[in-house]
């Protein structure tokens, strides 16, 4: 690492959302496989203070700020834009980096790699973007769930996470939900009309392709603003992803723009080649999102928490998971391995300890 660049020079930063759990487990991980950094981890907690697993002020591992109070009618990516939007205002060191509780990184000593590498690219802005299978997410730039930002390039105070209301009036999504809408209605007819518009919906993704990056979730003024900069550069690590299309709605992709494009055209954005979340995981976990950096596993999103009691998945399985996984990547830091896709082949003992 050069020099100039000193691990104090870190900041983390979380919202949570009664996620201490989570944040336990991440901070376990971080620290085991940081052992040169000094870390420095600020958390909003935006959990209301008679919510269960809440971080406190007394904890002495992070710095916890009283989040923001939801009031009726705030969504929770508003709730949660507000607490990043207040960390924003507390950083003070060169590099920040926003952290999901529940997004895991895994590579050894990935603090000093981070730091070192974007100063070595040039880079304002570094992490993981939305999988592309969030067709409707905006591409090609680094989300709130793992970025970086180098502040002696951006004045990160100016910064407005919030996402963008809806508003139905707008007329582009008023014309696509009234065509949506028409489509589901014909699509849902048992005569030859709706079988067809099926058969073709199907091939072509008629439907989908109109939603693609209209959202305008968490960060969507920063991407915005800087994806396509040519001074303000940035990087993303590569999702892994497998789609599983028909070859006609391939070919489609292949003749349309990317803007109309079911899977994005830009090289590296995503790989086929990952093995470290089903050589973990089981198949019942299919929300889980897997990333990479450089050829080898960078991190991995657990999606669909909390989200998952409605898919009768018990949250203690999913810690238990967690836990095994992180326990195996401290093991092979501490044998100092540092080829993890080859280390971590053990699918089968590992989901024989879940039953």
């Amino acid at each position: 690492m050069n020099k100039d660049i000193s691990a104090s020079e870190f900041t983390i930063c979380s919202v949570s959302y009664g996620s201490k759990i989570l944040l336990d487990y991440n901070w376990r991980l971080t620290t085991e496989i940081n052992k040169d950094a000094d870390i420095n981890w600020l958390v909003a907690e935006n959990g209301h203070y008679k919510q269960e697993n809440i971080l406190t002020t007394d904890d002495k591992r992070f710095k916890v700020f009283e989040g923001i109070k939801k009031v009726h009618g705030m969504t929770s990516n508003y709730h949660h834009a507000l607490g990043m939007n207040r960390l924003s205002q507390k950083v003070k060191t060169r590099f920040v980096f926003f952290l999901d509780p529940d997004f895991y990184i895994i590579r050894k000593n990935w603090i000093n790699d981070i730091m070192q590498y974007m100063q070595s690219k040039g880079l304002t802005f570094f992490g993981a973007p939305w999988h592309p299978k969030h067709y409707n997410k905006l591409r090609y730039f680094p989300c709130v769930h793992c970025l970086c930002v180098d502040q002696s390039k951006v004045n990160l105070k100016l910064f407005d996470f919030c996402p963008k209301i809806s508003n139905i009036s707008n007329k582009k999504q008023k014309h696509r939900r009234i065509f949506s809408s028409w489509f589901n209605e014909l699509h849902s007819k048992n005569n030859a009309l709706g079988a067809f518009l099926a058969y073709v919906d199907h091939i072509f993704n008629i439907r989908y392709r109109s939603f693609i990056e209209q959202s305008n979730d968490t960060g969507y003024k920063i991407i915005k603003k800087y994806r396509y900069s040519n001074i303000f550069k940035n990087e993303c690590v590569a999702t892994v992803y497998n789609p599983k299309y028909n070859i006609l709605s391939k070919l489609v992709d292949q003749c349309l723009p990317d803007k109309l494009s079911m899977l994005p055209k830009r090289k590296g954005y995503y790989t086929k080649r990952g093995t470290f979340i089903e050589n973990y995981v089981s198949s019942e976990k299919p929300d889980w999102e897997e990333f990479v950096w450089e050829n080898s596993p960078f991190g991995f999103h657990i999606r669909g928490y909390p989200k998952l009691k409605r898919k009768e998945i018990k949250l203690n399985d999913c810690y238990k998971q967690i836990e095994i996984i992180i326990n195996s990547v401290i093991k092979n830091v501490t044998h100092k391995t540092h080829d993890l896709n080859t280390r971590y082949k053990q699918k089968n003992r590992i989901l024989k300890e879940l039953v």
